[in-house]
């Protein structure tokens, strides 16, 4: 593949970045190790493989814990990014192995309240609300 091909892979990229409000710098970091990727790869990756590379070298990813140890785990995002589809996925998984759950929604805008209360009715749990950090901060399932 070209340079220029190459090239417009990497615009690509950066374009999709920019797009989903990737912070800037986060953007320079994941553009550099996407070079990187697309580089090293062979066959040539196309954008879609090269962000996902990028990714593996920024960040890790770990399997959920096998021990019942309470873990809090932390979903942040602009609406319809796939949080709550994200929650019922792991809080099922976990329910699976006989783990207990909570799901606490911080958020004052709930659009996906409906999707939240039929995956956490049909798994059992029951949802938390907490009115913003300082309440989360303060709930007793966190200490």
């Amino acid at each position: 593949m070209s340079g220029e091909a190459d090239s417009r892979i990497l615009d690509t990229v950066q374009e999709a970045l920019l797009f989903h409000n990737t912070p800037p710098a986060l953007i320079d970091k994941l553009v550099a190790a996407a070079r990187s990727v697309e580089r090293s790869s062979r066959p040539r990756y196309g954008p879609t493989r090269v962000v996902a590379g990028a990714l593996g070298t920024k960040f890790s990813f770990a399997p959920l814990p096998e021990r019942n140890v309470p873990r809090p785990f932390l979903l942040i995002g602009p609406p319809g990014v796939g949080k709550t589809i994200t929650v019922a996925k792991l809080a099922a998984r976990l329910r699976l192995r006989n783990r207990s759950v909570a799901v606490v929604s911080a958020d004052t805008v709930r659009a996906g309240a409906l999707e939240q209360r039929a995956f956490t009715r049909s798994l059992e749990v029951n949802p938390l609300r907490a009115s913003g950090p300082e309440a989360l901060r303060k709930a007793p399932w966190m200490n």
